[in-house]
């Protein structure tokens, strides 16, 4: 690696562990301001489900019965009134299990007495798991650059993406897989590095996790034995053959292990996996670049601009320019980095490339945003830290080197002001800097329906009454929002159609993810109704969810 300022400044270890325990406390103390989002309750039933489908595959008949006959239906209540599916017949039986079957576990020993701390106890685990993703990427990123310096940045960019740091809190489908991936790479890494058989268990235990969490996990341990092959033809050293077999071999069974889908038919049921998630299904409407589109006709862009304009772009164009630098020096044979850093960078390379190629030939049916591929931003920052690296080296003239460190810090500032000034809807970020509109009235808002919590929290705290009626658009999750609260408070709240004829009034709940037809229903509403704005939640000059007063 190039000598410069940031390679040669050692941060003292007191100060990293600082810098990383304050961050876990500042989480741990946040986690209360963000709201339940709309499929965590889908997901913890499919939990549920599986943990039972296992409990009857381990347990005696008679003893299953006795014991846990009945535990879903329960436990599920909050969602549905119907008796919950088994595994087989459930419409999710896709998905992988490898967070949700231990958490399902988990609330059935606690025994909350609160609906509200079942999902508070969630968001305090997914931010812990994303915690230990972001110990792990510093980890990496410190043996592809040996600068713990280098290594902290990258993780500040990590954490900052003001997207990333919210759902850090709630998302537990994408955070965690990010949060996984970042685990992988450090092991794979490890085992190209040093082949001995520790190393091979822990990676094929987390590409084991990775995959049966989305199956788009296979990538990894796919390239990592690619390289080993690669390496034993280049060595023919026979331990890296006995390596990849152990490794490959551990992985299958650990795969197979963490995902209960699998066990009656491992094979047809991953190939029946691979096919639902390439196929086009939910057919949604969304908002991109201020039309309607389908989830299931995507233009090819589509991901290409959620990044760009959904993350800041400090971590965009650094990026570009270093792929740039990337090639540049890979065809004029003149290599910054050593060879294991070389391929440790193509790694990372084709991690983007394969993403990004799969979804221009495929269009997979994703709905709102990119929270599917936030997998690839560590690739993205890796190459970021790359351009910083290179213009920041101790050759390099004065000028150019402060430049870069200004525009990091200025981006880093004007990102960290924009967050406090918005908290906690950072899930809503888009970069305005190189473009005069607002881009927040051009895509999808608060699709998760996180800002209802803030809008009931203003009811609880400012209304007194005993009952509290309401209504809201089809796009808004209030139902679910509503176990944000204590039970003595949420029976407070009650539907519209059970409220007296002689009511004065009821609150409306419209949720603005700048869908047309919830839009034409809010405006019927509004007409045939006098109303007024109780109390309405605005981000970037752009109202995202609005609690009205209707009158009788």
């Amino acid at each position: 690696m190039t000598n410069n300022f940031l390679t040669n400044f050692r941060i003292n270890n007191l100060f990293i562990l600082i810098f990383f325990l304050s961050y876990f406390i500042f989480g741990i103390i946040l986690i209360q301001d963000y709201g339940i989002s709309w499929d965590e309750s889908a997901e913890r039933m499919h939990g549920f489900i599986s943990g039972n489908y296992v409990l009857e595959k381990i347990l005696p008949e008679e003893t299953y019965l006795k014991l846990f006959e009945g535990i879903i239906n329960s436990s599920f209540s909050d969602l549905s009134h119907l008796d919950a599916p088994k595994l087989m017949e459930h419409k999710d039986k896709a998905y992988g299990v490898f967070f949700e079957l231990p958490m399902a576990l988990l609330e059935i020993t606690i025994g909350f007495d609160e609906i509200k701390n079942v999902y508070l106890f969630r968001h305090y685990v997914t931010f812990s798991i994303f915690f230990i993703g972001i110990i792990y990427f510093y980890k990496y990123l410190n043996i592809i650059f040996n600068s713990p310096s280098l290594a902290l940045l990258g993780c500040i960019f990590l954490i900052s993406s003001p997207r990333i740091f919210a759902e850090s809190f709630y998302n537990s489908k994408d955070i965690i897989f990010l949060s996984i991936f970042n685990v992988s790479n450090y092991y794979g890494i490890n085992l190209l590095m040093k082949k001995n058989f520790s190393n091979s268990i822990l990676f094929s235990l987390s590409v084991a996790a990775l995959t049966s969490f989305r199956v788009i996990g296979l990538l990894v341990p796919i390239l990592y034995l690619i390289l080993a092959i690669r390496e034993y033809f280049l060595t023919k050293n026979i331990n890296i053959i006995k390596i990849f077999i152990l490794t490959l071999f551990l992985f299958i069974f650990f795969l197979v292990l963490f995902w209960p889908f699998l066990w009656e038919d491992p094979i047809s049921n991953l190939i029946y996996v691979i096919f639902h998630f390439a196929s086009k299904l939910q057919n949604q409407e969304m908002l991109y670049l201020g039309a309607e589109v389908l989830s299931s006709d995507l233009p090819w862009h589509y991901l290409f601009v959620w990044i760009i304009v959904s993350n800041p772009l400090h971590i965009t164009i650094f990026s570009i320019i270093g792929i740039t630098i990337f090639f540049v020096n890979f065809f004029k044979n003149k290599f910054l980095y050593t060879d294991y850093n070389f391929l440790k960078l193509s790694i990372l390379l084709i991690y983007l490339i394969i993403p990004f190629s799969t979804f221009i030939l495929l269009r997979p049916d994703i709905q709102s945003g990119w929270r599917h591929f936030f997998f690839l931003l560590p690739s993205i920052i890796v190459f970021s830290l790359i351009c910083i690296n290179f213009f920041t080296r101790e050759e390099n003239i004065g000028i150019i080197k402060y430049f870069i460190y200004l525009i990091v810090s200025l981006s880093l500032l004007h990102t960290f002001v924009w967050s406090v000034k918005n908290h906690p809807h950072q899930y809503v970020y888009f970069n305005n800097l190189i473009y005069k509109k607002k881009l927040i009235n051009f895509f999808d808002k608060d699709y998760w329906g996180l800002s209802n919590k803030q809008l009931i929290d203003f009811l609880v705290e400012n209304y007194e009454y005993e009952k509290i009626y309401y209504d809201h658009s089809n796009s808004s999750n209030i139902y679910l929002s509503l176990n944000n609260l204590k039970e003595i408070d949420r029976k407070r709240f009650i539907k519209k159609e059970n409220m007296p004829k002689d009511t004065k009034y009821y609150f409306y709940f419209f949720n603005n993810a700048n869908k047309a037809p919830f839009e034409k229903q809010k405006k019927i509403m509004l007409l045939n109704n006098k109303n007024e704005i109780v109390k309405d939640i605005v981000v970037d000059g752009s109202s995202i969810n609005t609690l009205y007063k209707i009158y009788n």
